[in-house]
């Protein structure tokens, strides 16, 4: 089964402190070089913020280190991000535009814009279910365009937590063990014949720090999951 580990660079802090791009771009390169010791390469989604503030081709050299540069955005800003990207070298084909944001009434609309802008495959989430085996088999909501479901709800797997009734990120509080569990299970479906399964799971470069820092936890569970899964670019799993 092949694997994906998508790192969405939703910039909560930058946004409101541009000036903290250096240490947002420290954080990917820790990142990004746990997995190359375990021999993986991770499908990082930037948003326009950080993209914008690239001025080192930083997004360009992580490219050429064997990870995946795709566009990220809110259901918003999707233009500006790719337009962004391309500034600083990078062509994205993949991107996450944010289904969840726009829900289904907005989905084909920012589909058929992704795919204007250059996008052959999408790596996002659906709430609701709109093929059979949606986050384990590829499909094609348009015609020549890709997508592969995130596997894994974000709550499953502490990406998104629930706290005194308010719906919070993980602050530095991932289960990567339920991470596994949910690899493993995936992994042990028998996959139809002339067809090959996937699991890709998505978190945010702040989901790794204490809440208001851009200082990561104990990084070992990210090693642990690299090792066993060698997640490769989400554009080469489907």
């Amino acid at each position: 089964m092949r694997c994906f580990l998508e790192l969405h660079v939703d910039d909560v802090l930058l946004s409101r402190d541009p000036f903290r791009w250096p240490e947002v771009a420290r954080l990917l390169d820790r990142v990004a070089t746990i997995a190359e010791n375990e021999g993986a390469a991770l499908s990082f989604r930037v948003r326009a913020w950080f993209a914008e503030g690239d001025v080192y081709a930083f997004l360009k050299h992580l490219e050429r280190r064997g990870h995946e540069v795709g566009a990220h955005a809110h259901g918003r800003d999707l233009r500006r991000g790719v337009a962004a990207l391309r500034r600083g070298g990078i062509d994205p084909q993949v991107m996450a535009p944010g289904l969840v944001q726009v829900g289904d009434r907005g989905r084909l609309k920012l589909l058929r814009v992704a795919q204007s802008l250059g996008a052959s495959v999408i790596t996002d989430r659906l709430e609701s279910r709109h093929f059979s085996y949606q986050g384990w088999l590829p499909w094609e909501p348009l015609p020549g365009l890709r997508m592969l479901d995130i596997s894994v709800s974000p709550f499953e797997w502490g990406v998104l937590q629930e706290r005194d009734g308010k719906v919070v990120p993980a602050w530095g509080r991932l289960d990567w063990a339920a991470l596994d569990r949910h690899a493993a299970k995936a992994e042990s479906w028998p996959e139809p014949p002339g067809r090959r399964a996937f699991f890709g799971a998505t978190f945010h470069e702040h989901d790794l720090c204490p809440e208001g820092t851009l200082a990561p936890l104990a990084l070992d569970g990210l090693s642990r999951w690299c090792a066993r899964w060698r997640p490769a670019r989400s554009a080469e799993c489907g």
